[in-house]
């Protein structure tokens, strides 16, 4: 089976992106002449392999590939290899970046093509071919047996450990040594080989060793493959025949899910980007890579890095701006932001912050509930430090930069002003709050709350006079 996604998990109510994009895409290329499983030669200094093709929106995150690498990207432009096998594509994809290492790895394949040659011999029957092959190539290679994050090539050749992936591709290099026809399958979670034998079609589970002896038993096939993978049977029907570059773009894809588990976000990013390089219209890689991007500031925004949180959720919505879970974390973030900077008294800060904002996908009511909110804080802070004509300016000035939220405003100028004046009249201030709530009053005299906070505060106020009174007579 491919990897898996990663999914963090939620942190203060920031909504994770579930990472439901599984699967992945396998595929080989037409038999080769001898020696096309080496690298070709490189293009003349100065020329370009193919013409120029349109910048990827996914560039900005590729990062800065090394040398093969970036060839290789090049040599994809035109949606085929032409200077490089699959061999070596995949090797360089899984992680291969020097020139001698690929040599290495290369040669390690071919010493073991060979080695499969002279027990093959002169068979021409293409499917006891096939079985051959594949028979030698899990008792001689695979031997380190299935391992869920086993995509890479060169390490599957040294140590034998493998998953869907790399058994797929190495299945499909020795086939086409061999002259046989392979097409790499795509499925949900999982990628397989149909071999094309004639008029006749045999899809392979290239994970599973028995799979050539029990492939006139499905019920003990689909037992086998639950053993080797933990997982149902790959229904090889349901499975979309995919070309050679974007195997090896769901080689990067993988990689990418690795890297998130490790939340080494950068190079996720990159690895997914790369894959959309080769193959754009990958829904897997795609979706894995806004998952990137809203982890990503998930992790940031927990350790309160707000700015670059919002910056990395804002790349997502470029990307795709009808995501539901980067509009919910953008909305998150902007609250626990200005939340923040409001409960340390730095309410010019939350404000502008509210005000970059993008309105559309805040909802303009919320933003207006949030900047209210901004505005009650810091009235309340006022009255606190004893600057009531301030707060009482701030409140104006709210009403003049909210006024889209109509009867909120007013619900919130209403209790900011009854609080305070319930406040001054437990101090024994009730001259001062009857003031206050007489400004209220004055413009929205229809106030059930202010009237009622008035008259109690007259009540109270009335109280402590006669107690005085009495106390003085007695």
């Amino acid at each position: 089976m491919s990897r898996r996604p990663f999914s963090a998990s939620p942190r203060t109510a920031l909504q994770t992106l579930l990472l439901t994009w599984i699967g992945l895409a396998a595929s080989i290329q037409a038999a080769p002449r001898p020696g096309d499983l080496e690298p070709a030669a490189e293009t003349a200094p100065g020329t370009l392999p193919h013409p120029p093709t349109a910048p990827s929106p996914y560039a900005r995150y590729e990062g800065s590939p090394g040398e093969l690498e970036k060839r290789l990207l090049a040599d994809a432009a035109d949606r085929r290899w032409d200077n490089h096998s699959l061999l070596a594509a995949a090797l360089i994809a899984g992680g291969v970046e020097g020139q001698r290492q690929l040599d290495h790895c290369v040669s390690r394949f071919h010493a073991l093509a060979d080695e499969a040659a002279r027990l093959v011999g002169s068979q021409s029957d293409p499917e006891i071919l096939a079985q051959q092959v594949f028979d030698f190539m899990h008792r001689r290679i695979l031997v380190g047996g299935y391992r869920l994050e086993s995509t890479d090539l060169a390490a599957t050749l040294e140590d034998g450990r493998f998953n869907c992936v790399s058994s797929t591709v190495l299945f499909n290099c020795l086939a086409l040594r061999f002259g046989l026809e392979p097409v790499a399958l795509e499925l949900p979670g999982h990628a397989m080989t149909r071999l094309r034998l004639g008029s006749v079609n045999l899809d392979v589970e290239t994970t599973c060793p028995g799979w050539f002896q029990l492939r006139h038993d499905p019920r003990r096939q689909a037992a086998l493959v639950a053993k080797t993978l933990g997982a149902g049977h790959a229904d090889s029907r349901a499975g979309r025949e995919v070309s050679p570059v974007e195997l090896i773009a769901m080689i990067y894809y993988n990689r990418g899910v690795d890297l998130l588990s490790e939340q080494r976000f950068a190079e996720a990013a990159a690895a997914n980007a790369k894959a959309l390089r080769l193959d754009p219209t990958s829904k897997t890689a795609r979706g894995n890579l806004l998952a990137t991007l809203n982890n990503w500031a998930i992790t940031v925004g927990a350790e309160h890095q707000y700015e670059e949180a919002i910056r990395l959720l804002s790349q997502g919505l470029a990307l795709d701006r009808r995501y539901e879970t980067f509009r919910a974390n953008y909305i998150h973030l902007h609250y626990q932001w200005a939340d923040r900077l409001a409960s340390g008294n730095d309410f010019d800060k939350a404000l502008e912050i509210l005000r970059r904002a993008d309105a559309e996908l805040l909802g303009a009511d919320r933003l207006a509930q949030l900047r209210l909110d901004v505005y009650r804080r810091w009235a309340r802070r006022l009255f606190q430090l004893g600057r009531s004509e301030r707060a009482l300016q701030l409140l104006r000035a709210a009403e003049l930069e909210c006024q889209p939220a109509g009867e909120i405003l007013r619900q919130v100028e209403v209790q900011t002003l009854a609080d305070w004046a319930a406040s001054l009249a437990r101090q024994n201030r009730h001259a001062e709050a009857v003031s206050l709530l007489d400004w209220g009053l004055a413009r929205q005299p229809g106030s059930e709350l202010l009237n009622h906070r008035r008259r109690s505060t007259l009540d109270g106020w009335t109280a402590e006079v006669s107690g005085v009174v009495q106390a003085t007579a007695d």
